[in-house]
């Protein structure tokens, strides 16, 4: 093995599974968190598998990480909110490598799940590439592709995602701590530009000009199960917003020009040609 140190960051289940496959093949390996909250899932699966993790603020993360980069280094970032400075990107000791759940370079930044979903891809996937100081943007590692299928929501895709990642990882491990990687420089586009966590899909609004398949896009690009990631969907109408609690696509055979808006007790009916989009529970909330 080329490395003194490997190191995982992140602060998702998909870090702690990364970190618990380079255990099992006999390396030490240190496990790294940004902390953002006082309860953590992967300090709590360290913990229980025997392997060394620290919690650190983002000047912590950097002192900590400059100072294991005075030897070579193997990190790997895996769903983290940090983003690594140039001084430890560009330090010749550092090997950094990224997971992105999505195909390279469509979808850089934040929720590319969403994304994918809410512009009705037909494919999706996971890269992992090396990190530059460009987000998202270094040479590939590696990639798989599969299909998109329209009934995903954001959150069953993230599932999908990290799972696919692991094994992709597994695929190419031995390689990389060999340095034996042979990687491929992204597409270069001024089209694509990396996502903020600021941006959200419509806004996070319905919008009542959208056909019904992109109505049902968004709900679900929307839809984080109980985690509410980028917020409740809202649809303004007559002067209130609504959300809701469940959403339901129904295919009909009626045919209309324009999309209607009927508002029951018990659920929200937006008629659109083709299909009806049903929203259960609604509640007006204040804006």
């Amino acid at each position: 093995m080329n490395y003194k140190n490997i190191l995982v960051c992140g602060s998702s289940q998909l870090a702690f599974e990364v970190a618990r496959h380079i255990k099992k093949i006999n390396l030490h390996v240190v496990v790294l968190e940004q902390k953002i909250t006082s309860a953590s899932t992967v300090e709590y699966l360290c913990s229980k598998n025997d392997i060394s993790y620290y919690a650190l603020n983002q000047n912590e993360m950097t002192d900590t990480l400059l100072h294991y980069i005075n030897e070579p280094t193997l990190i790997i970032n895996a769903v983290n909110y940090y983003i690594f400075p140039p001084e430890v990107v560009e330090n010749q000791n550092a090997t950094l490598v990224n997971y992105h759940n999505s195909i390279l370079p469509l979808h850089r930044g934040m929720h590319p799940e969403a994304w994918q979903i809410f512009d009705n891809d037909i494919q999706t996937g996971v890269t992992w590439h090396y990190i530059t100081n460009e987000i998202d943007a270094g040479p590939i590692i590696s990639q798989r592709k599969i299909a998109l299928e329209q009934t995903m929501t954001s959150i069953s895709l993230l599932k999908i995602h990290n799972k696919l990642a692991l094994e992709v990882f597994e695929g190419f491990l031995s390689n990389l701590l060999l340095s034996n990687i042979i990687s491929n420089p992204q597409i270069e586009s001024q089209n694509i530009k990396a996502k903020k966590a600021r941006d959200i899909p419509g806004n996070g609004l319905i919008d009542i000009e959208w056909d019904a398949d992109k109505i049902y896009a968004f709900l679900r690009a929307m839809d984080y199960g109980p985690l509410f990631t980028l917020g409740k969907p809202v649809l303004l109408h007559n002067g209130k917003h609504y959300t809701w609690q469940k959403y339901e696509l129904k295919r009909t055979d009626e045919n209309r020009a324009e999309n209607q808006i009927i508002i029951k007790d018990n659920f929200i009916q937006i008629k659109c040609y083709g299909a009806d989009l049903l929203l259960y529970k609604p509640q007006v909330v204040e804006k």
